[in-house]
């Protein structure tokens, strides 16, 4: 059947759900007889101040572009996720599927079929590649030009594990993790498609790659600039047979058994022979992701396997799969197994399942000092699977082989759970660097909120992982994480106004994680005689609930990604840790019905004390196996929502540091954390004759810490006193945001006072 014919059906199946009036307000009729004449025409009235018609390129003309997708309004109202409804505010009824996308998107390039040197004479002859790219729809806002609604490509692309199937939202084009179960979490895939591709080197002023870094003007960029896909009408004169193919690898557990042997040459008995790091559970390489096969899906969705628990036990022949624990100086109870300056495998392992002599376990989390033991070591430690990976996605063309010599492959990553789903890493990132806005500029307070400060993971600049099957890519193939646009779309000029924020999640680099101590999404690893730093998921936590939770004790340590848990949990270093991005009390467990992200049995208030979880005994690997992890809470949580938590605390800590005796950001224990309504009574008393906090307003309670130490009143829990409290109500909304503040002791308890620690916002 011809792509028009395809068009056809796409088009016809949603007419009567309200896309014919769509249509027909930006002057196409979408049931017209000649329908490839109508979407060629040029268009006399397109209406840009439709609803999602707003970053729409201003000056395209037709409803499809031969060869430009964004400059094809069909393509733009199908793809974006920001086409929701009529002009005059009507929501439409149904929305397209992944492949009815693709077959629009096919048939941009298919309408007016080029050959080969056609394209690359277009590209100033530039040498065609054939490359497999993660790609995403976006609106204005994040696109690398900013100029109008486009099609974003990484050679990375990030899936990412769960309990439950991939569940797609047509309404928003893509897929999302959120569950009807409290503690389901939906499995995210990665797309990826073939483009002809050409090498560009970095430039900051044409906007290659997307957040542009020092030394990219020297580095090697492939752009998309025409798309392959099965059939005759693709490339002129040939009949192209498209098939995609992926690889992914886990090999975390035989890595540990390595870099045993690494650091401690004389340990004869790692726990498992050499010749057995090679197959399962130290080394799989089936069934952790698949290519869908499902016809609305697409060409090549890229779908992590659903499995029932995010972590569980690894067996091998029948028997707990295990590794000899050396004395060590780990902390938290936690194997520190590889520095992160010379990583050759994980950095943080769990090691509170011992195996006996008869291969039972016992829970070492049941004695009353559990780092004692782990940190003597001397025994052996069960592994566990997290289903995390890398790996690569090829694409085999055999009516190019001849023509083309370079075919260039994607880089595949099965992360972890994000926790934070709608809040963007690159988002965050860029807000921490602007200098003026509002509300107040991140970079005011960057260098005092964060332990670690958010970066995507489309900063770096690293090459995949050397040991993949195949070895598909080189040392010097070090952009695959680097965001790019087609090569003929970068313009110059203004960005349009802002365009809204669909809300969704990404699986591109630049809403992951980037490379630090160990990293998140994926780990930076050294390997082989040159010592060559790489991207390699076998450098992250096993499994990855050990490392999240040193990364979120250490308050949004990994900011976009982990929980910030310092105040809801004993902190697990000699001074108190600072929260930076507090979780209100519903998100740890406190109050009626609430669900705690990570299970974890929340801090009490109790009459004259505050009643911690032990931090030695918080284990996240067994709340994973019980399946208590939930997106329910955290989930709902927007980007701006977490800058407002970010700059309320913030605002917080200088109040109590100027305000308040023995309070300060390392002295001060915020015990109650939730968001009030401005109607709240309390609230409207503490305003009278100071000032007026405009939503949203956070009410916190705090405790001084100062003189005092933690005491462990079961082996489970710990308790400090509670000293110097005080409440606050924190709004960080306005040009010139307010603290009001309350003593509960002392001399001046119970008078509210009013503070403006950050001034007036620029």
């Amino acid at each position: 059947m011809a792509l028009i014919d395809d068009v056809k059906d796409v088009l016809d199946s949603l007419s009567p759900e309200g896309w014919k009036e769509l249509f027909v307000q930006h002057g196409i009729d979408i049931e017209a007889t000649d329908l490839q004449g109508e979407l060629l025409r040029t268009l006399p009235s397109i209406d840009r101040t439709a609803p999602g018609f707003e970053d729409f390129v201003a000056d395209a003309s037709r409803g499809i572009e031969p060869g430009r997708p964004s400059h094809s309004l069909i393509y733009h109202a199908i793809a974006s996720p920001n086409v929701q409804r009529l002009a005059n505010g009507s929501p439409l009824s149904a929305f397209p599927t992944m492949a009815q996308i693709e077959t629009i998107e096919n048939y941009v390039f298919g309408v007016r079929p080029k050959s080969l040197d056609e394209i690359s004479n277009q590209f100033g002859g530039s040498e065609l590649v054939v490359a497999v790219f993660a790609s995403d729809y976006r609106s204005a806002n994040d696109t690398n030009h900013r100029q109008h609604a486009d099609l974003m490509f990484s050679r990375t692309g990030v899936a990412r594990t769960g309990t439950e199937d991939l569940r797609y939202n047509a309404r928003l084009r893509g897929h999302v993790p959120f569950s009807t179960s409290a503690t389901g979490i939906r499995v995210l895939p990665a797309r990826y498609s073939a483009w002809l591709a050409v090498e560009r080197f970095g430039s900051g002023a044409n906007a290659v790659p997307m957040r542009f870094q020092s030394g990219d003007s020297s580095k090697r960029f492939l752009i998309p600039v025409y798309k392959l896909f099965n059939g005759n009408e693709c490339i002129d004169n040939l009949d192209l047979e498209v098939g995609y193919s992926a690889i992914h690898v886990s090999e975390k557990l035989r890595r540990i058994h390595l870099e045993l042997k690494n650091l401690n040459p004389g340990l004869l008995d790692t726990g498992a022979d050499p010749a057995d790091l090679e197959k399962p559970p130290f080394r799989i390489i089936d069934g952790l992701a698949m290519i869908s096969s499902k016809a609305d899906d697409g060409a090549c969705l890229v779908v992590p396997t659903t499995n029932e628990t995010l972590v569980e036990p690894a067996e091998f022949e029948g028997k707990p799969a295990k590794f000899f624990v050396p004395s060590h100086n780990g902390i938290s109870s936690t194997f520190g197994l590889s520095p992160f300056g010379n990583r050759r495998g994980p950095e943080f392992v769990h090691v509170r399942t011992e195996v006996n002599s008869d291969d039972t376990t016992t829970d070492l989390n049941l004695l009353d000092d559990v780092e004692s033991k782990t940190r003597g070591g001397d025994y052996f430690a069960q592994h566990y699977l997290d289903h995390t990976a890398d790996g690569w996605v090829k694409v085999e063309i055999p009516q190019l082989e001849s023509e083309i010599d370079r075919f260039s492959a994607a880089f595949s990553l099965i992360s972890a759970p994000d926790f934070f789903p709608l809040v963007n890493q690159r988002h965050l990132t860029e807000w921490t660097e602007s200098t003026s806005g509002f509300p107040a500029p991140g970079a005011i307070l960057r260098d005092e909120i964060w332990s670690r400060q958010p970066e995507p993971l489309c900063d770096d600049r690293l090459p995949p992982n050397q040991q993949l099957p195949e070895s598909l890519f080189t040392p010097d193939d070090d952009t695959v994480t680097a965001i790019v646009a087609m090569d003929h779309e970068v313009v110059s000029g203004s960005p349009v106004a802002a365009s809204m924020d669909p809300m969704r999640r990404t699986h591109l680099p630049d809403d992951a994680a980037g490379l630090f101590a160990p990293g998140w999404d994926v780990s930076i690893v050294k390997t082989g005689v040159d010592d060559l730093e790489q991207f390699a998921s076998y450098g992250l936590g096993s499994p990855f609930p050990e490392d999240a939770k040193l990364c979120a004790a250490l308050s949004a340590f990994w900011p976009a990604v982990a929980p910030d848990i310092a105040r809801s949990v004993e902190p697990p270093f000699s001074s108190v840790q600072r929260t930076v991005v507090p979780l209100v009390d519903e998100e740890i467990g406190i109050g009626t019905n609430a669900v705690a992200w990570d299970g974890l049995d929340p801090l009490k208030e109790l009459t004259d004390e505050l009643e911690y979880p032990s931090m030695q005994h918080a284990d996240y690997v067994r709340k994973s196996l019980s399946g208590e992890f939930s997106l329910s809470v955290t989930g709902r949580i927007s980007t701006q929502g977490y800058i407002d938590r970010i700059l309320a605390t913030a605002m917080l800590y200088r109040t109590l540091s100027n305000h308040l005796d023995g309070h300060g950001p390392n002295s001060s224990l915020l015990y109650s954390f939730f968001e009030v309504s401005t109607s709240d009574s309390e609230l409207i008393d503490a305003q009278t004759g100071l000032a007026v906090l405009l939503s949203p307003v956070f009410a916190v309670k705090v405790s001084s810490t100062e003189g005092q130490d933690f005491t462990p009143p079961s082996a489970m829990r710990v308790r400090i006193k509670k000293h110097n409290t005080a409440t606050l109500f924190v709004s960080a909304n306005g040009s010139t945001p307010f603290v009001l503040y309350r003593e509960d002791t002392g001399a001046d308890a119970g008078q509210w006072k009013l503070d403006s620690p950050l001034g007036a916002f620029a």
